[in-house]
């Protein structure tokens, strides 16, 4: 059975920071070391230097957004979305996303590695692929959601953000920049129809 387009992946290029530099006082599986919290907020966390572009991964996998991307999405009035502010840096806010939907296990691609059975977690995770498989049926409605499986290695993992196909032409309208487009795949042939693959693109 084919696998269909049902959004985008989300992603944008590394900044060159690490959002919390000392992990040691988080609270940790004392198995594998990974904390607990991934969206653990640092308030006093600086980007640092002016970037181009809306859109930006610290080393540790937390994406770092701007004002205009802030406001692209209170102008639409996505639900399940907020931003975290810095006290050091008013332009720049920690993301956010609640809405959650499930990453599909079953694409061979996928590595699962060094499995804990304290917290119940992989400690690595890749997609093995460019591509991204959602478990969903049917185009994601316009807004923003995150992947419930998150890749990476120890402490620095994230999940994969996704957009709908209605929510990626809005942010070209409305001039979001610097920002890494990838194709993601749901179950069966719900999707969009395409002439070719969809390729990773960008803003």
């Amino acid at each position: 059975m084919a696998r269909k387009l049902v959004g985008y992946g989300l992603s944008g290029h590394f900044n060159g920071t690490t959002f919390i530099e000392d992990k040691s006082s988080l609270e940790h599986c004392p198995n594998c070391g990974t904390r607990y919290d991934l969206f653990t907020h640092n308030p006093n966390y600086k980007m640092g230097r002016k970037r181009r572009g809306h859109l930006f991964y610290t080393y540790d996998l937390i994406p770092i957004v701007t004002q205009p991307f802030k406001d692209f999405v209170w102008e639409n009035g996505y639900a399940g979305v907020s931003f975290l502010p810095f006290k050091r840096d008013l332009e720049r806010f920690h993301l956010i996303v609640e809405n959650v939907i499930p990453y599909d296990w079953n694409v061979p691609e996928l590595k699962l590695d060094e499995y804990c059975n304290i917290c119940k977690r992989y400690n690595s995770v890749a997609t093995g692929t460019d591509d991204r498989f959602v478990a969903v049926n049917a185009p994601l409605d316009d807004g923003f959601y995150r992947t419930d499986l998150f890749f990476g290695h120890g402490n620095n993992k994230g999940p994969i953000y996704v957009v709908g196909l209605e929510t990626v032409e809005k942010m070209k309208a409305f001039g979001l920049k610097g920002i890494i487009f990838t194709p993601t795949f749901g179950l069966g042939d719900n999707g969009r129809e395409t002439d070719e693959k969809p390729k990773i693109f960008y803003l």
